[in-house]
């Protein structure tokens, strides 16, 4: 009885100790469509030394896709959206395509045969989950 007791003992305090842990943090990058009409989403980060963007996801309405899943490494990150009428775009210039695409480099799009759209800047900071909600008022 007392090996079983010694048991039970240790398991509790193994559970305490973990729940005392610092979590590791778990940090995706989501977007939710809440419009009536499905949107297509592009992202933009830096990854290494190097700016990166990626598309298309396309979202329909209701839903949330991640993009970029795990611990987001940046403090910033981009994107752009659009669907038949509404458009979230800023001042952050990156390449993209009509079709899936991820390319590396955000300079010389044109001259590399891409399309060049201005991407919104969000700080997610030290967000251990971020999510973008796509409204008609955005």
């Amino acid at each position: 009885m007392g090996r079983i007791h010694a048991g039970w003992l240790f398991a509790a305090v193994m559970l305490v100790v973990g729940l005392a842990l610092p979590k590791t943090a778990r940090a995706d990058l989501k977007f939710c469509n809440k419009t009536s009409k499905k949107v297509d989403v592009a992202v933009g980060y830096k990854s290494g030394d190097q700016w990166v963007s990626e598309g298309w996801w396309g979202i329909e309405p209701g839903i949330c896709k991640t993009p970029i899943r795990g611990a987001l490494q940046k403090p910033y990150y981009y994107y752009y959206a659009d669907s038949d009428d509404l458009t979230w775009s800023g001042d952050y210039v990156f390449c993209t395509s009509q079709d899936e695409f991820t390319i590396k480099g955000a300079d010389n799009c044109k001259a590399r045969g891409y399309e060049v759209e201005g991407f919104k800047e969000v700080h997610v900071g030290e967000d251990i989950d971020h999510t973008i909600d796509l409204t008609e008022g955005n």
